[in-house]
């Protein structure tokens, strides 16, 4: 006798309805898309805090939220367009903690070796305008709050969605060679990103110690992330080299 209850196989057709990948390189130019426009949409939200500075801890609130919730809504929609890609396993917490802590010392013992570096070539020179330009910011008790809740909280989250999950993309278990490049294009536009001021007034040999230096953390955290196969732990990592910047700054 048939049982009534059991269900029915759907054809094969209809258990199939994952609509079929894009070309690599139109999942590329989607992704360097997006995160132009992500990013725009952040340094406006990001600006929000530096409007008025008659009151900077109502409009550090204003914009910390309004980035969070973009965040979220982002974060959402980039799981939903791969969740049909396959991923690596992720780390464990124990492993993933571990290789990002690490990774932030190796950072910091790299930058200090560079640092030296240019001091024997260079002499005693100005810091990068990005990191210059924070510690004016720092220094002003108007905009300090916002500069310190941005760089420990904020440039963590978005910048790790934006260089990492959305154009690298998912750490997938077998690397190709678009991967790959992709992994190169992220670490590029990291560091360039923060040594924009450095590339528009034409390179010298102090705005090449510059963009080694932000080559070396975004290589460093990239292969956090790529390690991993966590957007979670290289977050933990930018946000470790974050604070150990702030402190510095502060004392």
């Amino acid at each position: 006798m048939r049982n009534p209850f059991r269900r029915k196989n759907k054809p094969y057709a209809m258990q199939n309805t994952v609509n079929p990948p894009k070309k690599p390189i139109v999942q590329l130019l989607l992704a360097i898309l997006t995160v132009v426009v992500v990013f725009f949409i952040y340094s406006l939200l990001q600006g929000i805090g530096l409007i008025n500075k008659t009151q900077p801890t109502l409009f550090t609130m204003i914009s910390t939220i309004l980035i969070v919730l973009f965040f979220v809504l982002v974060y959402w929609w980039v799981n939903k367009r791969q969740r049909n890609i396959s991923s690596v396993q992720p780390a464990s917490p124990s492993k993933g903690i571990k290789i990002a802590v690490t990774s932030t010392v190796v950072i910091l013992i790299l930058q200090i070796i560079l640092g030296n570096i240019q001091n024997l070539i260079l002499g005693e020179t100005d810091v990068s305008a990005n990191q210059k330009a924070i510690e004016d910011m720092i220094q002003n008790p108007d905009t300090f709050l916002f500069i310190v809740v941005s760089t420990l909280i904020a440039a963590p989250l978005m910048e790790e969605l934006l260089f990492r999950r959305i154009l690298i993309g998912k750490v997938p278990p077998i690397k190709t060679k678009m991967f790959y490049f992709r992994v190169v294009l992220a670490i590029i536009t990291f560091a360039g990103m923060h040594v924009i001021t450095e590339l528009v007034n034409g390179i010298n040999l102090e705005g090449l110690f510059a963009i080694g230096t932000f080559l070396i953390i975004s290589s460093i955290i990239t292969f956090v992330y790529v390690r991993t196969g966590s957007i979670w732990y290289s977050m933990l990592a930018h946000f470790l080299n974050n604070s150990v910047a702030v402190i510095g700054m502060l004392t």
